[in-house]
């Protein structure tokens, strides 16, 4: 099942809503966490601080002006008091009512009241003293005020009792009436004075709520302006990505046109350049890959081409030769029964040599046929073009003059041209014999041999009919015969325009016809040499 397509620019939202999230959470843990701890570490080094200065400025017996002191109990904010080792107070930054009642803390260090014995061997238990007056005031107040005064006296004078000279503790409290906790410094000081400190807590836990409550608002606010830029950041870095892409499945199509065109610096720009080199590699590989395809079905096409006409020059040759064979066997055959008669016997032996003579041309025309194909070059040399084409047309001549036809000669001297001479020979006279054997007697024949440009053009007429269009490409082929019975009475095989051809080939040139106003005229050309 394929996956739904989730967007580029919505990736990156969700990351940023999901890393503001994750901040805002772990700070906000951190604060709960952390923050007492921190603060409650700075407030201690503060009470010890203050210890150090107190116990640096008072000296003697009285507490002298010092600018340090005072902004212990300002801006610090701690309270300080001062009493001499009798617990008489000599120093208290507090009001008159605080004050009185630190005093009497100092100057009460032992319990008021004998220890009571609880029951027969029981342990004793010290008790606080009566309230003074009915109006709860006084060194101890009534009620449940007046416990916690008393207990709390009895913890200081615990503590200052078990301090040496120089000594000091620090301690939390908390004063469940009021919902808050403080924390307190008692010591002695290097005179044998008590310094007691002490300095309120702020509900730290309030502070970490605030402070979470301000960082929610300000990440709602951050996660907001980060949704604002990042919608067209996103906008900005997909651009180029979905270029790719497009780019990317026109390759996949074998579309190679396209390249991609930004000029971003970054790795974005270094996937679009490797993906332009790709995309070069594959158009020439695919390039290289259809043109050896193409090459390849050209020579399958040619493979097929040559097995076919293989073919069929064997059908035709073993068709051209089973004639002469079969009446070269039946003629045999007829001199057993005619051997007494000498007129019927040489009969029959004139035609087993006359067929003998056609197997025998035949055979010597496939010969060269297939050399010169086999060979596929030949050994060239200057040939005097213009007297061998005097000369031929002399030969072939006189079996023009014995059909009464009409032969003449149109040939420019000192045409030379570079090539075999038994192969271009056979060209000429295979042209003029065809001329011959397709003139009717009485009829006329032309041969021209001239310079045409940088070739030498050969042509030979003759009167009679046109060539079929249907047949002009196939009167080229081995064994084709135009008119067989005509043919067959002059004891033509249909291999001699098909040697024209592969000779004029081999030889650089080119060949035809044409059909011209009474008759048709066979050409070729090939290079001229120049003298």
């Amino acid at each position: 099942m394929k996956k739904p397509r989730v967007s580029l620019s919505l990736r990156f939202a969700l990351i940023i809503t999901a890393t503001v999230v994750l901040i805002i959470a772990a700070i906000a843990v951190a604060n709960q966490i952390l923050l007492g701890k921190i603060y409650s570490r700075d407030k201690r080094e503060s009470l010890a601080e203050a210890y150090a200065t107190v116990n640096g400025v008072f000296t003697g017996s009285s507490v002298p002006e010092n600018l340090e002191l005072e902004k212990i109990y300002t801006t610090l904010n701690i309270a300080v008091f001062i009493a001499n080792p009798e617990g008489e107070t000599v120093f208290s930054s507090t009001v008159e009512n605080d004050g009185r009642w630190r005093e009497d803390v100092f100057r009460h260090p032992v319990p008021l009241r004998e220890p009571e014995i609880d029951g027969e061997g029981g342990a004793s238990r010290r008790e606080p003293p009566e309230p003074n007056g009915s109006s709860g005031e006084g060194p101890f107040a009534s009620g449940e005020e007046h416990d916690r005064r008393w207990n709390h006296a009895m913890e200081l004078h615990s503590s200052f009792s078990e301090l040496k000279t120089g000594e000091y503790t620090i301690d939390e409290l908390s004063d469940d009436r009021l919902g808050s906790s403080f924390l307190e410094l008692k010591g002695r000081l290097s005179n044998d004075y008590l310094l007691y400190m002490r300095t309120p807590m702020t509900a730290i836990s309030e502070a970490a709520a605030t402070a979470n409550r301000l960082l929610l608002f300000i990440g709602a606010a951050a996660l907001v302006l980060g949704l604002i830029i990042i919608v067209p950041v996103s906008g900005a870095v997909a651009k180029p990505i979905r270029e790719l892409t497009g780019l990317a499945k026109d390759m996949s199509e074998l579309n190679f046109s396209r390249r991609y065109t930004g000029s971003r610096r970054d790795e974005i720009g270094d996937l679009g350049e490797s993906v332009n080199i790709l995309s070069g590699k594959l158009e020439a590989a695919i390039t290289d890959l259809r043109a050896a395809n193409t090459e390849l079905e050209r020579d399958l096409e040619l493979k097929t081409a040559v097995d076919r006409e293989r073919k069929a020059f064997i059908a035709n040759a073993s068709h051209e030769l089973k004639t002469p064979l079969a009446l070269i066997s039946g003629y045999a055959e007829g001199l057993k029964t005619v051997a007494a008669e000498p007129e019927q016997r040489d009969f029959y032996c004139d035609v087993i040599v006359d067929e003998a003579a056609k197997m025998d041309k035949i055979i010597r025309q496939l010969l060269r046929l297939t050399e010169m194909e086999a060979v596929g070059t030949v050994e060239k040399r200057d040939i005097d073009l213009s007297v061998l084409v005097r000369e031929t047309v002399k030969t072939v001549g006189i079996l023009a003059g014995r059909k009464g036809q009409s032969l003449r000669l149109d040939c420019d001297d000192g045409i030379v041209v570079t090539g075999d001479e038994t192969s271009l020979e056979q060209a000429v006279i295979n042209y003029l014999t065809n001329a011959v054997n397709h003139t009717a007697e009485g009829g006329e024949i032309r041969v021209s041999l001239e310079n045409d440009g940088d070739n030498a053009r050969f042509s030979v007429f003759n009167s009679g009919a046109h060539i079929p269009e249907e047949a002009a490409e196939k009167i080229w082929e081995s064994f084709y015969k135009l008119d067989k019975a005509r043919t067959r009475a002059y004891g033509g095989s249909g291999l001699g325009l098909a040697i024209v051809k592969r000779s004029v080939a081999l030889h650089g040139g080119s060949c035809g016809f044409n059909n011209t106003d009474g008759g048709v005229e066979f050409y070729f050309t090939v290079p001229a040499k120049k003298i």
